[in-house]
């Protein structure tokens, strides 16, 4: 029965449509290289500083994650991290950014070196023609 079973499964997948032009555009993705060292130092910095530590305490504050969850952050623009409460609207740039002027309130702990600001992860994914969305 199982290997009926996984016949079946394996034969509908074959026949969804799109299923081979979606798996070329996943590895095109994968095999993206950004060619631009500013953008790229960004993008890594995010990724420590915002995707790193949020994937890190959904995983270490929850034993079982459903299909969903997990597929939804895959990535560091996962709309998960965006918009639950305690991800990336708690966590912050460790470094100034030139693009958000200091804000006392929300840059509380780090200091004015005259740089730019501390925005939320939500805020540098976020906003418009700076962010890195």
């Amino acid at each position: 029965i199982h290997s009926l079973s996984k016949g079946v499964t394996h034969a509908t997948i074959a026949g969804i449509p799109c299923g081979d032009n979606l798996r070329q555009l996943r590895f095109d993705v994968q095999h993206t290289q950004i060619k631009d060292p500013i953008l790229l130092e960004e993008v890594q910095d995010f990724a420590n500083q915002c995707y790193a530590k949020a994937y890190f305490r959904l995983k270490s504050t929850n034993a079982q994650l459903s299909d969903a969850t997990i597929n939804s952050v895959g990535w560091i623009g996962s709309d998960y991290f965006l918009s639950t409460s305690g991800y990336y609207d708690y966590y912050t740039s460790t470094k100034p950014r030139s693009q958000w002027p200091y804000d006392a309130n929300r840059d509380d702990g780090y200091p004015d070196v005259g740089r730019g600001g501390y925005p939320t992860c939500k805020q540098w994914w976020n906003t418009p023609t700076v962010g890195l969305k």
